[in-house]
């Protein structure tokens, strides 16, 4: 048996999750449809994942989006450029758009996307909304009548779902913004360089974040994680996974594993044309995708 196969199930998801429900973040034709209300790159990130929240503060959006330094996020929460409306008909339009194309150039849509919905339906069903609000907020939204667009959106639900819950773990466990990127590029293998530059954290803030994983024993001066610091991230990811459990208990294993089959071609495809960054698909070392 696979390391992959001995993980917990809401971690199995993670690495099909993660691209089907990340490629709007690098969709060009949704980026195209935000230019078009006015909104840039930032602004159009922001205000089109916190849009199914209403016109929230930006407080709020730092609030939600945590590891982001808030000088990058309140300045781009544009309500005044667009509503939340036009920007959801955006994303929406955009998704939409860049599925039709990846797919339309391979061969066609995965079968069984029908399926597919019934099962991602279920399990966002059982996704409890206390404390989760972009999960909460995501999961209100209609279901798109288009298959792959209910896919994505699905998708995007058990994501966010998995993402609020990972907030909650690290502030259970006293860990910032900061340190959670760096924690999070040990883990990984990734590049800090991405990390920063996509989270705007100045080299103060990073320093700053080093010397408090440093004084806990969990990073070494040179910026690399200690033994104590990689089992201290591996907890934080079992704890995520613990929180995470609740849709996939829902369907219960066998259904678990059909719906799995059936995101894999998708998740793989969006991979294979960079619709979605090759990394998404290496969310978590014992879950390689691609």
């Amino acid at each position: 048996m696979s390391l992959a196969m001995t993980q917990p199930m809401a971690r199995r998801f993670l690495a099909v999750l993660e691209p089907i429900s990340a490629m709007i973040f690098f969709s060009p034709e949704a980026f195209e449809a935000y230019t078009a209300l006015g909104l840039d790159g930032w602004s159009g990130y922001f205000c089109s994942r916190a849009a199914p929240m209403g016109p929230v503060t930006p407080d709020v959006v730092v609030a939600t989006f945590y590891n982001f330094s808030p000088h990058i996020v309140r300045p781009n929460v544009r309500w005044d450029l667009a509503s939340p409306e036009q920007i959801l008909e955006a994303r929406h339009e955009g998704a939409r758009r860049t599925l039709t194309r990846v797919f339309a150039e391979g061969d066609g849509t995965p079968p069984g996307m029908s399926r597919a919905i019934e099962l991602l339906r279920e399990a966002t069903a059982a996704c409890r909304p206390e404390g989760r609000p972009l999960a909460a907020a995501h999961a209100r939204l209609p279901w798109p009548s288009d298959e792959l667009l209910g896919v994505w959106h699905g998708a995007t639900v058990l994501r966010e779902f998995r993402g609020d819950g990972h907030i909650a773990v690290l502030l259970a466990h006293q860990v910032g913004p900061v340190e959670a990127i760096l924690l999070h590029a040990g883990y990984v293998g990734g590049k800090l360089d991405f990390l920063k530059a996509t989270r705007q954290w100045d080299e103060a803030a990073i320093d700053a974040g080093i010397a408090r994983l440093v004084e806990r024993g969990f990073m070494a001066p040179d910026r690399t994680p200690t033994d104590a610091g990689g089992k201290f991230r591996l907890m934080l990811e079992h704890e995520t996974d613990r929180l995470a459990a609740a849709p996939f208990n829902a369907l219960g294993e066998d259904r678990c594993e059909e719906l799995l089959g059936l995101l894999h071609p998708v998740a793989v495809r969006l991979l294979e044309v960079r619709a979605a960054p090759r990394a998404l698909g290496r969310m978590d070392p014992a879950n390689l995708l691609a």
